[in-house]
């Protein structure tokens, strides 16, 4: 069986061309049988149509027809009883916290590989196509809650936070009606950050700021100036944030937070800056900020502290 050398665009996956022999150089290519690449080479097959693109099941590069709708299984008339799975990866995947928050995320890469390309914009689900993830109380059956998600919203944010009624990490159970080849769920946790000494502070109605314990970066950060504050936008993609409301500051006394001397908020337009600069009316001295958003998490800038 003859191999050929198909090479390609790192960035985009586009076929440059394929060869019968390697050549030098630090060009990108795999190797593919000749029956893999025939109709390229006799033209019935169009060039422009396949990408390469790295399967995470074969855990290499591979040809890849440039499809932009992502396929999905027919689903059954039944529910699919998601199953508890630690570590590992899943077209979608729900991790659940102890605060009864359920994190839905969906491994886009695993289930179109266009999207590893720089037409990752293109990838779309059909219109209309609905993902249902079903809570139930474990021992009794009942329903604590049905969530019903439009599959390009969370194609659009990648991964998205929910809350469930209060029940216990091992006594619930989630169902669904099967459209991925891969599901999973596991236990998430969480650490309550001490705002003396992470620089986090917690809004005066007790939202809870809480966090996860590993890999983890703050959304904002918070440098009080001489006239105010700057507010830098560290969020790599505000896609990755489900903006229930805005986000509120207050400026309260530093040892007493009842006492409140300023408030401003900001919304998700605003934050598509990097960085925001909100003008005071008085200096910062004697004062920090707290804030009410439940998944967004602050830093404040600790040489002011």
């Amino acid at each position: 069986m003859k191999t050929r050398y198909v090479y390609y665009d790192k960035v985009t996956g586009q076929i440059k061309e394929i060869l019968s022999k390697k050549k030098g150089g630090r060009s990108y290519y795999i190797e593919c049988d000749n029956k893999e690449v025939v109709g390229f080479i006799k033209g019935t097959k169009g060039i422009n149509q396949w990408i390469v693109a790295y399967n995470k099941e074969l855990e290499k590069h591979v040809l890849v027809e440039k499809n932009n709708m992502i396929m999905l299984k027919v689903p059954d008339s039944k529910l699919y009883k998601i199953p508890y799975r630690k570590n590992t990866e899943s077209d979608l995947k729900l991790t659940y916290y102890p605060d009864n928050v359920l994190e839905v995320t969906l491994d886009v890469c695993r289930i179109a590989p266009l999207y590893q390309t720089n037409f990752r914009d293109e990838v779309k689900f059909e219109p209309g196509t609905e993902i249902r993830i079903i809570a139930k109380e474990k021992k009794s059956g009942k329903l604590l809650k049905e969530l019903i998600i439009e599959a390009q919203d969370l194609l659009d944010a990648v991964q998205i936070f929910f809350e469930l009624p209060p029940v216990g990490q091992n006594d619930v159970e989630f169902f669904t009606y099967n459209l991925f080849e891969n599901y999973s769920w596991s236990k998430g946790s969480v650490k309550l950050i001490s705002p003396m000494k992470e620089g986090i502070k917690y809004d005066i109605h007790k939202a809870d700021h809480k966090v996860r314990s590993k890999n983890f970066s703050y959304h904002l950060i918070v440098t009080p100036t001489d006239t105010g504050v700057e507010i830098q936008n560290n969020i790599e993609s505000l896609k990755l944030i489900r903006f229930d409301t805005d986000i509120e500051f207050f400026i309260v006394d530093r040892h007493d937070p009842n006492i409140l001397h300023e408030k401003f908020s900001l919304g998700k337009g605003e934050l598509l800056s990097k960085k925001i600069s909100v003008m005071l009316k008085g200096d910062m001295e004697g004062k920090t900020i707290i804030y009410n958003h439940k998944y967004i998490s602050v830093l404040l800038d600790g040489r002011y502290e």
